[in-house]
């Protein structure tokens, strides 16, 4: 092969140069096939169903007096009450998630809107929605806790969390 031969992997089988496409033919395939990807993009996101996130934010503290109240107890024992718990924040923010995630609680309220929860998924029982939408999350590093429903009805999803 001479230095100014051209590689014979550059031409056809019948012996004739092959081409790379011009600028012109690879415009409209990539604009093509841009819009067909756009298209079904778009279509696929819109004709999802909406979905409503309410929520609410709870700040969590031990309790200073977790029973009796003060005037019934003798001095040492309400000093002992109004001492710093010993329980750590993420102790009681879990106990806390737990209590507001528990069947009776949810029972009751899911028990109150049962119209409505039935309205968003038949098949299911009211409390079955409720616990579907429920969330509850906390961050041990504060004493925060983060509350929230997510569903289709937005209206009431913030009639249960204010009844939560």
């Amino acid at each position: 092969m001479s230095a100014y031969s051209v590689p014979p992997h550059l031409f056809d089988a019948d012996g004739r140069p092959l081409v790379a496409p011009s600028p012109r033919r690879r415009w409209p395939v990539f604009a093509g096939a841009f819009v067909v990807a756009l298209v079904l993009g778009l279509a696929f996101t819109f004709l999802r169903p909406a979905v409503y996130r309410s929520a609410a934010t709870l700040l969590v503290e031990a309790p200073a007096n977790p029973g009796r109240p003060l005037a019934t107890l003798g001095p040492d024992a309400a000093l002992a009450l109004l001492a710093p718990s010993s329980t750590s924040p993420a102790q009681l923010l879990a106990t806390e998630q737990q209590r507001l995630l528990a069947a009776p609680l949810l029972q009751q309220v899911a028990d109150e809107f049962a119209a409505g929860l039935t309205a968003i998924d038949a098949s299911t029982s009211p409390l079955a929605s409720l616990q579907a939408m429920a969330a509850v999350d906390f961050d041990a590093a504060t004493s925060l806790l983060d509350v929230a429903l997510e569903g289709p009805d937005p209206t009431l999803q913030q009639a249960l969390l204010e009844r939560w």
